[in-house]
């Protein structure tokens, strides 16, 4: 490991220095910014070695459990804001696909610790739009004036599409009532507008949806976090 160099390898090179050989002293440095550069790659090496293990056991809990949900069911950072990973900037403008009670939008207002600049939210369901619509009133006017509520969905083209309704029916999608809701493919909703964050949870439409901010992606290179356990094959498709 290279954190357990013997500290005599040290003295050795320091020596360079005491001896006042310059080319001596050339060595030193070198082998110590090789040396600094190896325990950078080791470290890295050892992140990656981490993340290949947590990949292999959401494969091998998968393939005996048959629930991706089973490995992430337990976290304890909020749903699609993963702190060691996702970075805050100045100025965030986060895209909420799928607002459902609004709580990952507040996740995220909690998260962009330097302020944001905008959340746009859609949530295609009646109900839940008229409750999350209900919640955002009663913000400060600091947040609610930068939260732009959508009530459509987001689909690859623009149209009318059959929804099941969150509150309506028994609860099993088989016996939900369908609702028409009309939908627009974020690329022209927002028609050049810069993001830097789109959360997805659409139960199961997910490709369809990413399909129809292809332009948007390119442009704004912004951060995805794209729930992929609705559908067996998002987890290779789509991750």
């Amino acid at each position: 490991h290279l954190n357990k160099i013997p500290q005599q390898q040290y003295s050795g090179w320091q020596c360079f220095y005491k001896d006042g050989n310059e080319q001596g002293r050339k060595l030193a440095v070198s082998i110590q910014e090789n040396l600094n550069n190896a325990m950078r790659i080791h470290d890295k090496l050892e992140k990656y070695a981490a993340i290949d293990k947590a990949k292999e056991d959401v494969v091998e809990k998968y393939r005996m459990h048959k629930d991706i949900l089973y490995p992430i069911a337990d976290t304890a950072h909020p749903q699609y804001i993963e702190p060691d990973i996702l970075v805050p900037e100045e100025d965030e403008i986060f895209v909420d696909i799928g607002v459902y009670d609004f709580q990952n939008s507040l996740d995220f207002i909690e998260w962009a610790q330097k302020g944001f600049k905008k959340i746009y939210a859609f949530e295609p369901d009646p109900t839940c739009y008229s409750n999350v619509k209900a919640k955002i009133e009663g913000m400060d006017n600091q947040f609610k004036d930068k939260v732009e509520l959508v009530n459509m969905g987001l689909s690859s083209n623009n149209g009318v599409l059959e929804f099941p309704a969150v509150y309506k029916g028994s609860g099993a999608y088989g016996d939900q009532q369908m609702i028409e809701v009309d939908v627009v493919s974020l690329d022209s909703y927002l028609d050049g507008k810069t993001v830097t964050f789109v959360k997805m949870d659409v139960e199961g439409a997910e490709m369809d949806v990413l399909l129809g901010m292809k332009e948007t992606i390119c442009m704004c290179k912004p951060k995805l976090a794209v729930c992929i356990y609705h559908k067996h094959e998002d987890i290779f498709d789509i991750a």
